[in-house]
């Protein structure tokens, strides 16, 4: 029971809501909060109360950048704001369009792309004005989306209705995120965190427990 205890012990810091919502349905976590070497750097950020929720069955262990086909280990990224100029010549002021994705036909047709206009990091990687570059200078948006679609579908088919994870993660940032320069944070989602937010999934920071 050691994760009730935990839970109880952070009651506080969570709403209501998000805290039966744990104690309801299985909870999506980053994989590298329950010990699994998949981050950057092939090391993990292993957390107690997530740890305890995977061992008692309630945890969904995502890498969205493992699922969007980056390896382990790989060169860090970070998200880097676009100017308008670059935007245009990139052709990347749209919003990502489905095509090419039809294959994780388990995401559903009614996912949510649309973001606010100027808000989080994350989601102005979704409407265009954003990319993710890692250290080695290569654009590995793309797998970043592909990878936060993949872990929104997990999420679905799971039944989960929130997540733990982890922080300043320009996957799964919430509230800070990786940005572009070494060891940079910016505020804001990252990529995966601000698709869940709006879809419906409720995001926790692993540091707020």
């Amino acid at each position: 029971m050691e994760a009730h205890r935990i839970a109880a012990q952070s009651e506080e810091a969570f709403p209501n809501a998000v805290m039966s919502d744990m104690s309801e349905s299985p909870v999506v976590v980053s994989a590298c909060l329950t010990g699994e070497s998949c981050r950057y750097d092939g090391q993990s950020k292993p957390h107690p109360f997530v740890q305890a929720l995977a061992a008692q069955g309630h945890a969904v262990l995502v890498c969205p950048e493992v699922l969007g086909g980056l390896a382990v280990p790989r060169p860090p990224a970070g998200i880097k704001m676009l100017a308008d100029d670059e935007i245009n010549s990139q052709g990347s002021g749209e919003a990502m369009p489905m095509s090419g994705y039809e294959e994780m036909s388990d995401i559903g047709s009614d996912i949510t792309l649309d973001m606010p206009p100027g808000s989080s990091a994350g989601q102005l990687v979704w409407s265009g004005r954003a990319r993710l570059i890692n250290r080695s200078g290569t654009d590995v948006t793309d797998a970043y989306k592909r990878g936060a679609l993949c872990a929104l579908a997990i999420a679905r088919q799971a039944g989960a209705k929130c997540a733990i994870l982890k922080q300043h993660s320009p996957s799964c940032g919430c509230g800070s995120t990786g940005g572009a320069e070494p060891w940079e944070r910016i505020k804001g989602d990252g990529v995966t965190a601000a698709l869940f937010k709006a879809n419906g999934i409720a995001v926790i920071s692993d540091e707020a427990l």
